[in-house]
């Protein structure tokens, strides 16, 4: 019996992709879905699916609060049901991995592109490893050891060709983006105003250490004018090169859930910083594509 566990967020398309394992494999399935409330929201989506057994496995989480009965359940399907495959498919608030740092998965294709956002938090506790202090110019800040590197390799090149760039915020904990947030919404008198202009805490990508942002020689500012400066125009047009991105994009505004902040820059790698950059589009439209195409990765070597 293979054991294939399926992951994700609420929308992020566990139950599209085991309906289409499913149809692939064309194999005896069965199904342990794990909730935490009394009510199974998926099994409709399964029972329709011709003979899948779909069991449950309620009240709590595999990865702790019912981490017993879900080892006891296993054993119970392979000696009893003996399936192809035993799809588990847990509450999106379980940490398989048994950490207790991140609320998202620690670890993707490359360990860039996690998507954070006031859909995708990360917890409180979440510090990335290992950070350290950048070695260029402006405010003192730290960043994942990658970015860092890469980061210091882009104001280099910047500066040779007679761009000085300066660095204003980087890794932020989720403390302290949480009195940056109360900050902005006494200062603009709503959540909602001030929803448009800062991350609440444990949506910032500050807190990944994978974002800077910048500011012209001399400044500390963030404002949409530093888009229209020479540093802004080369950041733009060069930034991808060392794996940044623009992180959010003016006319994306309903895309993103934030203003446009040329000042932003967001590490993903070179591959993708590139990609990115080509399309024109921004991090969340990208990684839909690129999530079907995982998609199809996965399935093609599970069905063969």
């Amino acid at each position: 019996m293979k054991i294939l566990i399926v992951s994700g967020f609420l929308g992020a398309g566990k139950t599209t992709f085991i309906k289409e394992l499913i149809r692939r494999t064309g194999q005896d399935i069965v199904i342990l879905e794990n909730e935490y409330g009394d009510t199974d929201i998926d099994k409709g989506e399964f029972s329709s699916s011709g003979d899948i057994s779909v069991l449950e496995l309620m009240e709590g989480c595999v990865c702790c609060t019912v981490r017993e009965g879900f080892a006891n359940s296993v054993l119970t399907i392979a000696s009893a049901l003996s399936p192809a495959f035993l799809i588990v498919e847990p509450t999106g608030a379980a940490l398989l991995s048994g950490s207790k740092n991140a609320v998202l998965p620690e670890k993707d294709i490359d360990g860039t592109i996690f998507l954070v956002n006031r859909q995708h938090v990360i917890s409180e506790q979440y510090v990335p490893e290992p950070l350290r202090k950048t070695q260029v110019y402006g405010m003192s800040q730290s960043m994942r050891e990658d970015a860092a590197t890469a980061l210091e390799e882009m104001f280099a090149a910047a500066k040779e060709e007679g761009v000085t760039l300066s660095t204003v915020s980087g890794y932020r904990s989720y403390s302290k983006q949480s009195l940056l947030y109360d900050r902005k919404t006494k200062r603009t008198g709503s959540e909602t105003e001030a929803d448009k202009l800062v991350a609440r805490p444990g949506a910032s990508e500050h807190q990944l250490g994978l974002a800077m942002d910048l500011a012209t020689r001399n400044s500390s500012t963030l404002s949409e004018k530093f888009g229209s400066t020479p540093e802004g125009q080369w950041v733009y047009a060069n930034c991808q090169r060392f794996g940044f991105i623009v992180r959010y994009l003016k006319g994306y505004e309903d895309v993103t859930g934030y203003s446009f902040e040329p000042w932003h820059i967001r590490y993903v790698g070179p591959e993708h910083a590139e990609a990115i950059a080509a399309s024109g589009l921004p991090f969340e439209t990208y990684l839909s594509g690129w999530k079907l195409e995982l998609y199809d990765y996965l399935l093609h070597h599970a069905t063969n």
